[in-house]
């Protein structure tokens, strides 16, 4: 069959893919900074793939909004013990300077 057009090849989001790289980054790096265009390119990745059936990336995408969900909930979690803990670091040195 000379002439023939091979079929399109499927495309990947880049949305996706960058979720996907900006949640690394958010886990292991920079959490706030990263995680929230991380969950911004996440959400817009899957609108555009439920959009356009053709996208692929959809596990991408989920990867990267789950692990930009999960440092949003670290530094929540975070900040929310050092918000506990912080007020009790004055007595607590000063029992360390009478100990030891």
């Amino acid at each position: 069959m000379a002439g023939s057009v091979p079929p399109p090849l499927p495309r990947q989001s880049r949305l996706a893919w960058w979720s996907l790289c900006l949640g690394i980054l958010a886990n292991m790096a920079l959490p706030i900074i990263a995680s929230i265009p991380c969950i911004v390119c996440g959400h817009l990745a899957l609108e555009a793939m439920r959009r356009d059936p053709a996208l692929l990336g959809r596990k991408s995408a989920l990867a990267g909004l789950t692990l930009g969900y999960v440092s949003v909930a670290a530094a929540i979690l975070l900040a929310g013990l050092w918000m506990i803990l912080w007020p009790m670091l004055p007595d607590t040195l000063e029992l360390w300077k009478r100990l030891y």
